[in-house]
């Protein structure tokens, strides 16, 4: 629970005044009426107990007495109460109390954190994602099909073929009866050979009307079939 400071110093001051006023109060003794008979004439006193001897007023040295302790008791009470409201203020978070290292101190896991070794780095960049674009002076025309007329060229040693889905294909067909990993060109860059793999298990790949079951060789003039589709391998 949260105190407010400022309410707690004004009850404080409060119960000040009011021990100190208690403190300084007379006291009627049995004295005080004898000797001021005049002022307490016809008054009613009730005597409770029995009266073991007259006491004078409370001096005045007493009461200072007891004003500067009931202050000094309050004064340590009020730093008792902001001691304890102290100890249950929550730790800061780790975070902020830890202090930055200096610039000798070294960690020995950064080294090996900073590395990337071959296989991770294949792993983070796909071999379709960092293939270089070439100019391969090849491309695709489709004669039949829902894409007829659409023409795709070549610039990838990669090109894959298929209807759009999980796969980002380079020729990207609309045919409902072609898979979406329906076939790849590839192009060897030293025996300068374009061929094709069929990648579909369910829709065959036909090569001048032959279906390929392995890669074959592809070139220039050769059609290809998939599904409602054929595409026309040309030179630009």
């Amino acid at each position: 629970m949260k105190i407010n400071k400022k309410s707690l110093f004004m009850v404080l001051m409060i119960i000040v005044l009011f021990c100190s006023q208690a403190a300084l109060g007379e006291r009627i003794s049995e004295n005080n009426i004898v000797d001021l008979n005049n002022q307490y004439l016809n008054i009613k006193v009730t005597v409770v107990g029995q009266v073991a001897e007259n006491s004078p007023g409370m001096s005045n040295n007493t009461k200072y007495l007891l004003f500067g302790g009931g202050f000094l008791f309050l004064v340590l009470l009020i730093i008792l109460i902001s001691q304890l409201v102290r100890s249950k203020k929550p730790p800061l978070p780790r975070s902020t109390v830890e202090t930055a290292s200096s610039p000798g101190e070294s960690y020995p896991d950064m080294d090996e954190t900073r590395k990337i070794t071959p296989a991770q780095s294949e792993a983070a960049f796909p071999p379709d994602k960092t293939q270089a674009f070439m100019n391969l002076e090849a491309e695709l025309i489709v004669q039949r099909g829902d894409d007829q007329g659409k023409q795709f060229t070549l610039h990838k040693q990669a090109t894959t073929i298929g209807r759009t889905g999980a796969r980002k294909n380079d020729v990207e067909l609309m045919d409902d009866t072609v898979s979406k990993q329906q076939a790849t060109i590839f192009y060897d860059n030293d025996n300068k050979q374009f061929s094709i793999r069929n990648e579909s298990t369910t829709n065959p790949t036909k090569v001048n009307d032959q279906i390929i079951n392995e890669p074959a060789v592809l070139h220039f003039d050769d059609t290809i079939e998939m599904g409602k589709t054929m595409l026309l391998f040309k030179k630009t």
